[in-house]
C-alpha cells in the first residue's frame, strides 16, 4: 500500500508515527530534504532504528521541509533500487503511493513508479510542478486514488491528488497507515471507520410497512470501492481490507515476484 508523509518547516513527527508507517509498510523507507539548492535523499531497507536516527539529525539541525516515504512492494524487487524517492531532475524528486495502471514488463528491475518516471516526467518541461495545468493533467493521467508528492530544490514540496489523502496535526499523509494497527477481536471489519449502514426504503403494501433488509457496507482500502463485509477480505500480509479484484491483482503480483526473485537468485 506505501505511505508518504510530509513535515513541514518547524513540525516534527513523533517516533510513534513513523515506527507504525515503517511496521506497516516494511519494504524499505526514503526521506528527501533540500539544503543549499540541492536535494538530499537517505534510504534505508533494513532497520528501522538506523533510519530513525538519519531522520532525527535532520529534523533538529534544519529547519525545512521534509517528505517521508515508507514501501511495501508491488512489482520489481524488495530492494533499495526500488525505494522512494526518485529523482526527475537535479531540480526535483518525487514519492508516490498507489498502484499506477501502466504495463510494468514480467521480470522487470523498475517497479511501475520508476517507469512512469522515465517515460513522463523526466520528459517535462523544467519546473513544471509550478504550472497548475500540469500537475491538474499528470492528476489526471495517474486516477485519483495515485498520490505524489514532488520536492524542489527551494524545498516547497507538491502534493498531487492531495484530496486522496489526510492532514492531521499539521503533517499530510497520502493514507491512514501511519496510524497503530488494531487487529479486530470479532470480525474483520468492527473498527473500520469507513463503514456505513444504507437507509432503509419503505413502501406501504397492502396495508403493511414493507422494510427492505438493511446492508451494511465497507470502503475496499485499495480502490475505495463500496461492497458488502461478505466481498471483502483482511489481508493479513498487507494489513489492508480488500476486494475480490483488488485480492486477485495482488496475488498476481505476489507470483511474479516470487518467480523473479527465484530466478533473480539463481544467477
Amino acid at each position: 500500500m506505501c505511505i508518504i508523509a510530509v513535515q513541514p518547516k518547524g513540525k516534527r513527527l513523533s517516533k510513534e508515527i513513523l515506527e507504525n508507517c515503517w511496521k506497516r509498510n516494511s519494504h524499505g523507507a526514503g526521506m528527501m530534504y533540500a539544503h543549499k539548492e540541492k536535494i538530499v535523499v537517505v534510504k534505508e531497507l533494513k532497520s528501522f532504528d538506523k533510519f530513525y536516527s538519519e531522520y532525527k539529525f535532520v529534523s533538529e539541525m534544519l529547519d525545512t521541509n521534509i517528505v517521508l516515504h515508507f514501501r511495501i512492494a508491488t512489482s520489481a524487487g524488495i530492494n533499495e533500487r526500488n525505494i522512494h524517492p526518485f529523482k526527475i531532475s537535479d531540480e526535483a524528486f518525487f514519492c508516490h503511493n498507489g498502484i499506477l495502471d501502466i504495463e510494468v514488463p514480467f521480470n522487470s528491475k523498475d517497479n511501475d513508479t520508476r517507469i512512469y518516471n522515465n517515460a513522463i516526467l523526466k520528459e517535462l518541461p523544467k519546473d513544471f510542478y509550478n504550472n497548475y495545468a500540469m500537475l491538474k493533467l499528470i492528476e489526471m493521467s495517474i486516477g485519483e486514488y495515485n498520490k505524489f508528492v514532488i520536492l524542489d530544490k527551494t524545498g516547497q514540496f507538491h502534493i498531487i491528488n492531495e484530496q486522496a489523502g489526510e492532514w492531521h496535526d499539521g503533517f499530510w499523509f497520502s493514507n491512514s497507515s501511519y496510524k497503530a494497527y488494531k487487529q479486530p477481536k470479532t470480525s474483520y471489519f468492527t473498527d473500520i471507520k469507513d463503514s456505513y449502514y444504507h437507509p432503509r426504503e419503505t413502501a406501504f403494501v397492502d396495508g403493511e410497512w414493507d422494510f427492505d433488509e438493511v446492508v451494511e457496507r465497507y470502503k475496499c482500502d485499495d480502490c475505495h470501492e463500496e461492497y458488502k463485509s461478505t466481498e471483502l477480505s483482511y489481508i493479513q500480509e498487507y494489513e489492508a481490507i480488500l476486494c475480490n479484484d483488488c485480492e486477485s491483482i495482488y496475488q498476481e503480483l505476489e507470483e511474479e515476484e516470487i518467480i523473479y526473485n527465484n530466478k533473480y537468485n539463481k544467477r
